[in-house]
């Protein structure tokens, strides 16, 4: 019984590992995106690389709170509305990039904002407080460096 128990613990602790690392690795695109931007002569292709990570981050992320467990339909609601802005968003970087990249971070923070309602485990929410953060300020450089244009 020990046995089936500690397995069990460790294949948890795999998962949340392996959680953990993905996240993290998450960022990656934005600051890809980020120094393309900064480098290149052409703000276009880090700035869509950038802008359009950020959309499918967030429509991924707000996907997720429709699960079966989660009956609200407040969440539902703003699941949808989130993904509508988002890609909103994204089209509205293309002539307006500063608009659209301050969109995008109400989206990225209001989607963190949504799950503390879905009932995610503690450790969860702290993590992605950490990466909501992380991403916040990413927008943050991002919009500096439109600017800089």
């Amino acid at each position: 019984m020990n046995h089936t128990y500690s397995s069990r613990a460790n294949t948890q602790a795999a998962s949340l590992f392996t959680t953990y690392i993905v996240a993290y690795l998450g960022l990656i695109p934005f600051m890809g995106g980020l120094t393309v931007l900064a480098i290149s002569e052409d703000a276009q292709p880090g700035l869509l690389v950038f802008c359009s990570y950020s959309t499918a981050l967030t429509t991924f992320l707000a996907g997720s709170l429709w699960q079966p467990q989660n009956s609200n339909p407040a969440l539902s609601i703003t699941s949808t509305l989130l993904v509508v802005l988002a890609v909103g968003a994204l089209f509205l970087s293309l002539t307006r990039p500063v608009l659209g990249l301050i969109l995008l971070a109400i989206c990225v923070y209001s989607t963190f904002f949504a799950e503390r309602f879905a009932g995610r485990s503690p450790a969860y929410v702290r993590m992605r407080g950490r990466l909501t953060t992380s991403v916040l300020l990413l927008h943050a450089l991002a919009i500096y460096l439109v600017l800089q244009l």
